[in-house]
C-alpha cells in the first residue's frame, strides 16, 4: 500500500457513491472488484468530468488489488512523464521502464488531459506496449477515447496506443455533478 503512492489510501470499493444520477453500473463493479481483471491482464478505463470520482474509484480499486497482494502503482500522467525524462537524464530510462512494466495495475490519473508531445507520446507507446497483455491498468481521464487521438497528436502511433488500450478494457462513465459540491468541508 505504501509503494503506491495512492492519492486516497482509503478508498473502498464498498463505498461507492451510487446515487441514481452518476449511473454507475454496480454489477461490474463488482465483477472488477473480484480482480479477475488483473488475472486476465485487462484494463479499466475511467471517465467522467472534473470532481466526478475518477481518481477515488482508481484509488478504491487499487487498494483493492493490494488487499490481494498485487502490486500496485497510482501516478498522474504529468508526473510519469517528469519521472521518466528524469530516468532518461539520470541514466535510468530501462530500468524505470522495466519497473513499469511489471506492476501488476499501473493507476495513470489524468491521463490526456492536455495534448502531449512528440516524446511524451513515444515514451507512453512505451509503457502501453510493455504493459498490454501482460499487466492491467486504469486510465482515468475526462475524454472518452475517442477524444484521444486529438491529445495524441492523430498520426499511426496515435492509432497504435488507441488500439491497445481499447480493446482490452472496460469503461466506466462516471455522470452527475460534481462530487466536490457533496463532499466540500466549506458549506
Amino acid at each position: 500500500m505504501k509503494n503506491a503512492n495512492f492519492y486516497d489510501s482509503n478508498a473502498n470499493l464498498q463505498n461507492i457513491n451510487y446515487k441514481p444520477d452518476r449511473e454507475i453500473n454496480r454489477g461490474l463493479i463488482e465483477e472488477l472488484s473480484t480482480n479477475e481483471y488483473i488475472q486476465q491482464k485487462l484494463n479499466i478505463i475511467l471517465i467522467g468530468a472534473s470532481g466526478s470520482g475518477k481518481t477515488w474509484i482508481s484509488n478504491a480499486f487499487g487498494v483493492n488489488a493490494c488487499m490481494e497482494r498485487y502490486r500496485v502503482q497510482y501516478i498522474r500522467l504529468p508526473d510519469l512523464f517528469q519521472e521518466i525524462e528524469e530516468a532518461k537524464i539520470q541514466g535510468h530510462y530501462k530500468k524505470y521502464m522495466k519497473k513499469l512494466s511489471k506492476v501488476d495495475l499501473l493507476i495513470l490519473d489524468e491521463f490526456l488531459l492536455t495534448n502531449i508531445s512528440e516524446g511524451e507520446r513515444n515514451d507512453l507507446f512505451e509503457v502501453i506496449q510493455s504493459r498490454t497483455d501482460n499487466k492491467s491498468t486504469i486510465y482515468c481521464s475526462q475524454w472518452a477515447p475517442e477524444g484521444w487521438l486529438g491529445k495524441l497528436g492523430n498520426g499511426p502511433l496515435a492509432d497504435a496506443i488507441l488500439d491497445r488500450i481499447r480493446n482490452s478494457s472496460y469503461t466506466i462513465l462516471l455522470k452527475g455533478r460534481s462530487l466536490r459540491e457533496d463532499y466540500s468541508k466549506i458549506k
